[in-house]
């Protein structure tokens, strides 16, 4: 059974995180509540790849932003903000949001999906395959698979990395929240041969941020 990370009351040993290594950092610029990655187990190990488009979902969203904008513009039609114009306002924003919203998050799933996996990890051979940056690398090239959060302007976001011994980043899963990369790596945690860490910012930290080692090797 997948034992839980438990990030929550995890210990916090600050000094290994500048064990010779550059502080940890979000690399995406661009982060989505839609998680396109899920991972895949074959008869040689696993690959975190992109998921089939969640049709019913994008349908559920787009009928609670039809109903939101439908009773909106029900106000707006029964009040005197009618005749100054914000009714078609109101009509033009409702159905820009209700058809944009959808077909954004649809292309958002395909472009993944033409990208294909981000890792695919081959345990008979022993090496981790980034697809997406064309590297190969084996167990001995890689220093650690790490989850970094941190804040992203306004808002808090996680990301997935591998960092290779040379000190090369590698981004894999960007996430709106650490929940789904938490889950991600109960899936995979067990069978990876290199050690996974959690690097969460923290300003009161003395290195700013707290390191939680998840899995030793």
């Amino acid at each position: 059974m997948d034992r839980p990370i438990g990030l929550a009351v995890y210990q916090i040993n600050a000094s290994l995180i500048m064990n010779n290594r550059r502080p940890p950092e979000l690399i995406a610029t661009h982060y989505t509540n839609w998680m396109p990655f899920v991972v895949v187990r074959s008869s040689t190990g696993f690959s975190i790849t992109s998921c089939l488009t969640p049709v019913r979902e994008i349908a559920v969203t787009t009928a609670i932003i039809g109903i939101f904008f439908i009773l909106m513009l029900v106000l707006v039609y029964s009040s005197k903000a009618a005749f100054e114009g914000v009714f078609v306002v109101f009509l033009g924003i409702g159905m820009l949001t209700t058809v944009g919203t959808p077909l954004a998050i649809i292309l958002h799933f395909r472009h993944q999906q033409r990208l294909g996996p981000v890792l695919v990890f081959d345990a008979r051979e022993k090496a981790f395959d980034l697809p997406r940056h064309s590297k190969r690398l084996t167990i001995e090239e890689v220093d650690f698979l790490c989850l970094v959060t941190a804040c992203a302007g306004s808002d808090w976001c996680s990301e997935l990395q591998l960092h290779s011994r040379k000190g090369v980043r590698f981004l894999l899963v960007p996430a709106w929240t650490q929940h789904q990369l938490e889950r991600m790596l109960n899936e995979i945690i067990a069978e990876i041969p290199v050690r996974v860490s959690c690097f969460t910012e923290d300003r009161k930290a003395p290195e700013k941020w707290r390191e939680q080692s998840l899995h030793e090797v």
